[in-house]
């Protein structure tokens, strides 16, 4: 069994092997879903009434209607979910809609896959629709209207909304244009719908927006963004007072910093760059790793991935002994020149790049991986 050492303490973001990060320190784990409390878990305890009336980060033009259910009876996962109430008037200035802000700005030209669960007792769901909007709807006089529909439910539900009543998935694949700041929920059916009372709902539950490349990782200021939407607490009449002020006047849109894309530029130093059965770098290695963090200076990185590996002969112990006692001489080496985060890992002989029964193999799999994940 493999070892593992976070250097600074801590497991960063962007590491792609972050499954070995979360079973050691679940809470610097961290997904890549750029949606907000995405199954409405967290509760606002809004300034007004004091009580848990709405969920974190979202907000619906609804401002004294209720939207925020709790009763683990019917959510799809949890406890909580949101519901909105189909079209009663043909006038989509007044259509009820939920917002959220993006946690990080979407590329230009990227793909990305939107999912979430809906249920309802009531026809008509083909026209419940997701917006991804540069601006916020909330300070608009016309609400969603002339903001037009990214995507209609029908384009992403299948079996023709057939589960009346049931939890369905919709998911979507679409491309970014990059000027996708909030995404909101609403029916955009040009016509009203005929109401028939209570049940004239749709169920929202588990949103979640996660970028199609595997190298696309969410933005670094992601938490001050969270933070930052959880910490405004207006709702119902404070809320509306607030937007009175500013309908037409909104404050100015701050661009949301863009997904971080990484590349991984690799160093292999062989068994020869060692000292024989040690783990001592001799000069070849010394002047070899010079080179590298001379050249790594002109590139933005984000973390270093060490991993030191043996071949099968001798004992499994003395294996994992020497292949960490390696990645740490050249942890020792690099560790002055980089002001970054820096994980160890040392695998003995369970990562074979060659053929262990031939000396050449053998020779292959004594090594020591650097790992440079950089920004692009």
């Amino acid at each position: 069994m493999f070892k593992i050492k976070l250097l600074n303490d801590v497991c960063l973001k962007p590491l792609p092997l972050l499954w070995l990060c979360t079973l050691l320190f679940p809470i610097f784990s961290f997904s890549q879903n750029l949606i907000m409390n995405q199954g409405f878990e967290d509760e606002n305890i809004c300034t007004e009434l004091k009580k848990n009336c709405a969920p974190e980060a979202w907000m619906s033009n609804s401002l004294r209607g209720n939207y925020y259910f709790i009763d683990p009876r019917y959510s799809y996962e949890g406890e909580k979910f949101i519901g909105l109430l189909f079209a009663a008037s043909s006038r989509m200035e007044q259509r009820q809609f939920i917002r959220s802000r993006l946690l990080c700005g979407l590329r230009k030209g990227s793909q990305y896959r939107l999912n979430f669960y809906i249920r309802s007792m009531q026809p008509g769901l083909d026209s419940v629709g997701v917006l991804f909007s540069p601006e916020d709807p909330l300070y608009r006089k016309t609400g969603i209207k002339g903001l037009g529909v990214t995507m209609y439910l029908k384009e992403g539900l299948p079996n023709e909304f057939s589960k009346r009543g049931s939890w369905q998935k919709a998911s979507f694949l679409f491309t970014a244009t990059g000027e996708e700041h909030y995404i909101v929920f609403a029916d955009f059916k040009k016509t009203a719908h005929q109401q028939s009372g209570k049940t004239d709902y749709y169920f929202i539950d588990e949103v979640s927006l996660v970028p199609m490349n595997s190298v696309e990782k969410i933005c670094p200021l992601a938490d001050a963004i969270r933070k930052d939407a959880y910490d405004f607490n207006e709702r119902h009449s404070l809320l509306e007072k607030k937007l009175n002020l500013q309908i037409g006047n909104p404050p100015p849109i701050r661009d949301l910093p863009k997904t971080l894309r990484q590349r991984v530029d690799t160093l292999t130093i062989p068994e020869v760059l060692f000292s024989t059965n040690s783990y001592i770098l001799n000069r070849k290695a010394q002047l070899l790793l010079d080179s590298f963090t001379n050249n790594a200076r002109y590139f933005p990185i984000d973390s270093i991935v060490i991993e030191g590996h043996t071949d099968s002969r001798g004992s499994a112990w003395i294996n994992e002994v020497l292949s960490e006692n390696r990645a740490y001489a050249v942890f020792n080496f690099l560790q002055p020149h980089f002001a970054t985060f820096m994980v160890i890992r040392f695998w003995a002989s369970e990562k074979p790049v060659a053929d262990n029964r031939t000396p050449e193999g053998r020779q292959r799999n004594r090594r020591v991986e650097i790992y440079m994940y950089v920004r692009e």
